[in-house]
C-alpha cells in the first residue's frame, strides 16, 4: 500500500505518497492538514499544487506499457482577515446644555472574512452625562470611569452593525468648553487574523456648543 513522507524544499515541504496501486476505475483520496503561519498579510496567496507521477511495474519491455507525463493541479488559497471600519453620526453640527446627543455608530467588516466579537468603546466626552435610556436598544457597560463598552457578536463580510450611544448635555458650561468632542473605536477578537487597516477602527464626531458663559 501507499506509505506518506514529508521533506522540506526551501520555503515549502513536500508531502508524498508512494509506493501503492491504484486499480483500474478505481479513485483513492489523500487528505493532509496544514496550518497558516500567524503572520501572514491579508490577500496573501498560499500556493499548492498536487503532482501525481507513475511508475511502471511490468518487469522488462512490454507493448501493454506507456509511459505518462506529471499530472498537476493546483488549489491555491487566498488569506482572508476582516477589515473593520467604523463611523458615527448625531446628525447635528452643534448642540446646547441640556440637549440629548444620540449618536449612531455604524461599523462595517470591509475584509473576506468574518469579524468576532467586535468591542465598540465609547468615551463619555467632557461637560456630558452618559444616558442609557437615549442609548437603548443598544446596552452599554461602564468599563472603567467615563469609558463604555458593547459587543457585536459578528459581522459577516461586507455587512455593517450599528449601535446607539446617547449623552446628556450639561446644564451648567465652563467657559473653555466650546465644543463637544466623541471619539468611538471598533476592534474585534482577532481570532481571524489582523486588521490590516486599524486606522480606520477609530472615528470622531465635533459638535460646537451654544452655551452662554457660567460667570
Amino acid at each position: 500500500g501507499f506509505s506518506g513522507s514529508i521533506s522540506p524544499s526551501g520555503n515549502n515541504t513536500i508531502i508524498s505518497y508512494a509506493g501503492g496501486d491504484i486499480e483500474p476505475n478505481q479513485s483513492l483520496t489523500f487528505t493532509f492538514e496544514a496550518t497558516l503561519q500567524s503572520n501572514l498579510a491579508n490577500e496573501q496567496v498560499i500556493p499548492n499544487t498536487a503532482t501525481i507521477t507513475s511508475a511502471t511495474t511490468l518487469p522488462g519491455e512490454s507493448p501493454f506499457e506507456r509511459t505518462l507525463d506529471p499530472i498537476s493541479a493546483n488549489a491555491d488559497l487566498t488569506v482572508g482577515t476582516p477589515d473593520l471600519r467604523v463611523t458615527k453620526t448625531d446628525s447635528v453640527d452643534s448642540s446646547s446644555p441640556e440637549e440629548t446627543l444620540i449618536y449612531t455608530i455604524t461599523v462595517e467588516n470591509t475584509g473576506n472574512y468574518r469579524a468576532e466579537n467586535v468591542t465598540v468603546t465609547e468615551t463619555v466626552p467632557d461637560s456630558t452625562t452618559f444616558n442609557s435610556s437615549s442609548s437603548s436598544p443598544t446596552i452599554w457597560t461602564n468599563t472603567t470611569g467615563v469609558t463604555y463598552t458593547t459587543t457585536i457578536p459578528v459581522i459577516e463580510p461586507n455587512t455593517t452593525a450599528s449601535v446607539t450611544f446617547a449623552v446628556l448635555v450639561d446644564s451648567e458650561i465652563p467657559t473653555n468648553i466650546d465644543q463637544i468632542t466623541n471619539t468611538v473605536t471598533a476592534n474585534d477578537d482577532g481570532t481571524n487574523g489582523d486588521d490590516p487597516t486599524p486606522e480606520n477602527n477609530t472615528f470622531t464626531d465635533t459638535d460646537s456648543l451654544d452655551a452662554a458663559p457660567d460667570l
